[in-house]
């Protein structure tokens, strides 16, 4: 197995870097992405599936993985926060609660007036060191709607984000797999073309996201977060 070396930054700095994912999150908002995730579905409310890693996948044969956030510890999930298009006038609205299962659960109502339309939840800045593993795997149940999950390797403001985008069966809990290279980099709205791969041997946050014009309700179980 593998070794991720972790690095926490201190907690004023951790803050202070934070407030600047609100720039990238209002400039990625309305990017329209293919469907570059995998999704397993299953149909049982058991805490693990079938193998995340892509069938014929180096990962599968060596049943290689790492947990990287369990939303069912609270030390875990105290590592996220909502941030809504608030940030730049509009009224959506997003809360971070917790199932009677334990496990996260990502709520809220998006509104698309006065030129807003998302809300999104994301990690604290940390680093995160995936050399030697494929991609991201997500376990999650959706509510039939579009979302995507995004990396970051980066704290500066101009700084692509990498993201992937999944659509949920109502529901169902499902694992999202991710291969890095498959992840699509962005920028204040665009699609970036001529974009190098992200690091991951310097990933340092990570995201859900549902815009797209999805007005009204949404809801979003999460499990777990794994490298494979």
């Amino acid at each position: 197995m593998l070794k991720m070396r972790v690095v926490i930054l201190g907690s004023i700095a951790v803050w202070s870097i934070f407030s600047c994912f609100k720039t990238i999150v209002v400039a990625s908002a309305d990017i329209d992405l293919p469907g570059n995730a995998t999704i397993l579905m299953s149909k049982t409310d058991k805490s693990s599936d079938s193998i995340i890693a892509p069938k014929g996948s180096k990962a599968m044969d060596e049943a290689k993985e790492l947990l990287v956030f369990d939303f069912t510890k609270p030390d875990d999930r105290n590592q996220w926060r909502p941030i809504n298009d608030t940030v730049m006038g509009g009224i959506s609205a997003s809360q971070l609660q917790t199932t009677k299962e334990g496990f996260a659960l990502f709520t809220g109502t998006v509104s698309l007036e006065n030129n807003g339309g998302f809300a999104s939840l994301q990690s604290k800045p940390s680093a995160y060191d995936f050399i030697g593993y494929e991609g991201v795997a997500i376990r999650i149940k959706g509510d039939g709607k579009r979302y995507k999950f995004s990396l970051k390797s980066n704290i500066f403001l101009d700084s692509p984000r990498y993201e992937a985008a999944f659509t949920t069966d109502k529901g169902v809990w499902a694992t999202v797999t991710i291969p890095f290279n498959t992840l699509i980099p962005t920028f204040r709205g665009r699609v970036l073309t001529n974009e190098t791969p992200l690091d991951i041997s310097k990933v340092n946050s990570f995201s859900f996201l549902i815009s797209d014009k999805q007005a009204g309700p949404f809801r979003l179980e999460i499990n777990w977060v794994k490298a494979y």
